[in-house]
């Protein structure tokens, strides 16, 4: 244990290693980001994923992909606008499992996402007319949130 504290003692950065160095924004990535829990207890297929929803998507310079494990997937996009495109066409699922999409700020850290939301379209059938306004509509909408 005593050799183990020694040797830890002397794993210290130097000054020129240490806190001088700071990394800048130019240095940063230059992509839009997607973070991706896939609701599954299932092995996640990274390759298959990345097969089904590029021609899906119908992204004009495709999409890369990093698996961040615990079935969650980041998808890096040239643009903000094919990101845009996609989150607006949610909700999306991943062989008969959901897909809980984030955006990603790339100034945070994955593990700080939630994934607890998710964009649902509802269909209300049976409806009486007289119900059939902006009102009502928030009113059902109000409930369905909760």
């Amino acid at each position: 244990m005593d050799d183990l504290t020694t040797n830890w003692n002397r794993l210290t950065l130097s000054d020129r290693e240490g806190p001088g160095y700071c990394l800048d924004d130019e240095l940063s990535s230059q992509e839009f980001f997607l973070a991706t829990k896939f609701l599954t207890k299932r092995a996640l297929n990274v390759d298959a994923t990345a097969k089904t929803f590029t021609p899906l998507w119908c992204l004009r310079n495709g999409v890369k992909i990093r698996n961040l494990g615990n079935h969650t997937i980041l998808f890096m996009f040239d643009n903000k606008e094919e990101v845009e495109k996609v989150i607006q066409s949610e909700p999306w699922s991943f062989n008969k499992h959901l897909m809980v999409m984030e955006r990603y700020n790339k100034n945070n850290y994955v593990e700080e996402l939630h994934f607890t939301r998710s964009t649902f379209w509802v269909q209300v059938h049976g409806l009486p007319i007289k119900f059939m306004n902006v009102k009502a509509v928030k009113k059902i909408c109000d409930v369905l949130a909760q």
